[in-house]
């Protein structure tokens, strides 16, 4: 007992020396950091520039992006990295979790990469990471680039809610080998690949979101891309004024793979909107309004189903007019009436104010004796016949092409109502069945045109426009194998009336640089290929071009 106490007043005696001397009885104790972030897992970490974004970035931590842009390219000069971050190919994290990223919002934070070949964002190997409230994307968008915007590769429970994911940018996410991802109240735009492509992936969910503007001159490949994929719920979405190859593309996915309660509309659908692979997907309470497609699946699509497993069988659009089309007349002053039942005929009778009658089943412009006769010209590309000084021929690699020139107040018709009784044919696959270059107040009417049936395809047209004007095409067949229906550059006053342009390879129409353009009672089927791979029109800065009496854009390449 007295051991005890003598121990126990040999301890205070020591305490009271030690505050007698004035010694800080807490100095050997840590001490509150001065650092201006926090360590992981004890709070938020506060960055304003893209040094202390990448100083803070560890498992367990929570990031606060302050507003304003924050550029991989301001540290890259020493291809900057870590046991979780690299910098060599963008912004790569590796190996983190539980990770939060969290910018101010949309537009205020923003997260830019240079070069334009670099993924801005890629997630390799990460868990439990959330994004959200920021921008990202390459520093200029009006460049073409060969990276995506955020990547995942083998990662899972990933959570991107509140982004603006933009070209220039491939793709907007990525995905591989991942799982339980979310897409929530994000836009995806401008994007030069596709919206999302997931690879063998599943449990996915995106929703709330917004998909625009993907693809804008040309299309894109798809806004969904899912390749052997499963459990892919895609709700709530809005997603319009896309141009697209196919809007979801689906290879070896189950029907797991579901869209409910989305809105596409005024969407442009170069192939058709959906291809589904070995799989299937659901469909449930979306709604389609003023897409512009050809068809709904591709011929060797499967077909989607509604929520209680019936098959969906959507019925393909027709371009074709509700009624006839109103003709208004060309003609610019009397013509003389010119009966012909062969090519010669039909060559010698192209003058002005001349009204040409084909009174033969088949005038193929080949049997003409005058046929591409050569006259060399000093570059050895163009053929002159010998017929009149109001057509020529060109050179087409594998046989002459014939030009009508300069001519006004002209017209080719056929008497009857079948068209089909009287054709207008080219034997050349290279050439236009009939070019017309500087006319005026011409009409094309009661007859069909096209090349020779023959095996293999054209890479000619059927009825092209050069520099014309008041040019009138009315109850004419235009026919396959040829490129083009009605190709027309510098023209203006252009109408094509209760016709059908069927069979050509590549566009029923297509117009460039024309001015007053009206297409009306006119059935454009069966163009392209058999995956349906191009479209009924194509237009390159044109003015008042309708169709049926609806407006087309000045710049518009579909369906």
């Amino acid at each position: 007992m007295k051991r005890i106490l003598s121990v126990l007043l040999i301890l205070a005696l020591l305490t009271l020396a030690a505050c007698g001397n004035g010694e800080d009885s807490s100095a050997s104790l840590p001490q509150p950091s001065t650092d201006e972030t926090s360590a992981p897992g004890e709070g938020p970490v506060t960055v304003s520039n893209m040094t202390q974004l990448l100083a803070a970035i560890a498992p367990d931590t929570e990031i606060v992006l302050e507003p304003g842009d924050y550029y991989l390219s301001d540290i890259r000069g020493s291809d900057a990295s870590s046991a979780y971050y690299s910098t060599q190919q963008g912004l790569t994290l590796t190996g983190v979790s539980n990770l939060t990223i969290r910018g101010s919002g949309q537009g205020r934070t923003n997260l830019l990469v240079e070069p334009r070949s670099f993924d801005v964002l890629t997630l390799q190997d990460c868990s439990n990471i959330t994004l959200e409230g920021m921008s990202l994307g390459h520093t200029d968008r009006a460049e073409v680039c060969e990276g995506g915007v955020v990547k995942l590769n083998q990662s899972k429970g990933i959570s991107l809610h509140d982004l603006d994911l933009y070209g220039c940018g491939t793709t907007g996410v990525e995905a591989y080998n991942s799982e339980e991802i979310q897409v929530t109240d994000c836009v995806i735009h401008h994007c030069s690949y596709s919206g999302i492509s997931l690879y063998n992936s599943q449990n996915i969910t995106i929703a709330d979101s917004t998909f625009h503007a993907l693809g804008v001159e040309t299309p894109i490949f798809h806004v969904f891309e899912l390749m052997y994929c499963d459990d892919v719920a895609v709700s709530g979405c809005d997603i319009s004024e896309c141009y697209v190859e196919t809007l979801l593309s689906t290879s070896c996915a189950s029907e797991t793979v579901t869209f409910r309660g989305n809105q596409f509309s005024q969407n442009r659908i170069a192939r058709a909107m959906f291809s589904f692979q070995d799989g299937s997907c659901v469909l449930d309470g979306n709604t389609f309004e003023e897409n512009q497609m050809r068809r709904w699946y591709l011929p060797d699509s499967a077909h989607a189903v509604d929520a209680g497993g019936q098959e969906l069988l959507f019925e393909d659009p027709v371009l074709s007019s509700a009624g006839p089309g109103v003709t208004t007349p060309v003609s610019s002053g009397p013509q003389a009436e010119v009966h012909v039942s062969t090519a010669d005929e039909f060559l010698d009778a192209i003058v002005p104010d001349t009204c040409i009658v084909l009174d033969t089943a088949l005038l193929d412009l080949s049997t003409a004796k005058s046929y591409g006769e050569a006259e060399s010209l000093g570059d050895g590309e163009m053929f002159l016949g010998t017929g009149s000084e109001y057509y020529y021929w060109v050179n087409n690699y594998d046989g002459p092409s014939l030009v009508i020139t300069s001519v006004p107040n002209l017209t080719i018709r056929a008497d009857g109502s079948d068209r089909k009784a009287h054709t207008i044919s080219a034997t050349p696959r290279y050439a236009n069945v009939l070019t017309f270059e500087n006319c005026d107040a011409v009409t094309l009417s009661g007859f069909t045109a096209g090349h020779t049936k023959e095996p293999g395809y054209c890479l000619g047209g059927v009825i092209r426009l050069r520099d014309c004007s008041n040019f009138l095409v009315e109850n004419c067949g235009l026919f396959g194998c040829g490129t083009i229906g009605v190709d027309a550059s510098n023209t203006r006053d252009l109408q094509v009336v209760n016709s059908e342009i069927y069979e050509c390879s590549l566009f029923g129409v297509q117009l460039d640089s024309c001015a007053n353009v009206s297409i009306s009672g006119t059935t454009i089927r069966d163009i392209g290929d058999e995956y349906g791979n191009f479209a009924f029109y194509c237009l390159t800065d044109c003015q008042d071009v309708t169709v049926d009496g609806s407006p087309m854009d000045g710049n518009f390449y579909g369906n």
